[in-house]
């Protein structure tokens, strides 16, 4: 089994304050677009840590901040600095570097708004802390036609949502690999953040990179078990850098 780590808030507020319906944008008509992401994987590896959070977010921030891509140039973020921040500012007592116990969707975007993003260099040493490689806002997500909406803007998703034991084993069906297939999902591992950088209404599913290195695929699940995972206390937040912040 792999490592997860996304914790369910005990606070929604954040959900309330900032819904992504507040942006006014109209609902797209026909979504089918995969947003181009960096070949990553093996970098945005957490391993047997519990900091899906900040990986999740790193891989919105490569996958953001890296277009359009230029002679293959992508910026790589230290992920691990990203989880660790979010559990210093989260208020949560048992939120600890050396607990490791995972952390919340909503503490690494703030994070990313006030402090912004530390960038990898090829000589291994991690660039200081810029503004620059955050974000102005972000936004969440309540239904499936926002979530859609976002994806057709060229925006990735940070799902925070529960994790099954069949997610563990994607079906390959038509070259493509899914979660969610089973009627029964077995056993609830934990939580879990991920990004989705892809929706297709002609599969009538989003498009998922994992973070669990390189031999992990990239998965498929459908709308309708998205929306089931939204009514298991789940979350969709989206950055939307707007002009007038």
């Amino acid at each position: 089994m792999f490592s997860l780590g996304r914790l369910t808030p005990n606070d929604w507020t954040h959900v309330d304050k900032y819904p992504f319906r507040k942006l006014g944008i109209d609902t797209t008509a026909d979504v089918e677009r995969v947003i181009t992401r960096p070949p990553l994987r093996s970098i945005y590896n957490q391993g047997y840590t519990n900091g899906c959070t900040g990986y999740a977010a790193s891989w919105m921030s490569s996958i953001v901040n890296s277009q359009p891509i230029n002679d293959w140039a992508f910026k790589v973020y230290s992920p691990l600095w990203l989880y660790y921040q979010g559990v210093a500012i989260d208020g949560d007592p048992s939120t600890t570097p050396e607990t490791d116990i995972g952390g919340y969707v909503w503490a690494v975007m703030e994070v990313l708004r006030t402090v912004g993003h530390v960038l990898k260099k090829k000589n291994g040493i991690d660039s200081p802390p810029d503004i620059k490689e955050g974000i102005k806002s972000y936004y969440w997500c309540r239904t499936v036609d926002e979530m859609r909406t976002a994806i057709s803007l060229g925006r990735p998703i940070i799902f925070g949502i529960n994790w099954y034991e069949e997610f563990f084993n994607p079906a390959k069906i038509d070259c493509r690999y899914w979660i969610g297939t089973h009627g029964n999902w077995g056993r609830l591992a934990g939580g879990h953040s991920i990004c989705a950088h892809g929706a297709k209404d002609s599969l009538q599913a989003f498009f998922l990179v994992n973070t669990w290195g390189e031999d992990e695929p990239a998965v498929w699940i459908s709308y309708d078990n998205v929306e089931r995972l939204m009514r298991e206390q789940g979350e969709a937040c989206v950055a939307i850098d707007l002009p007038n912040g």
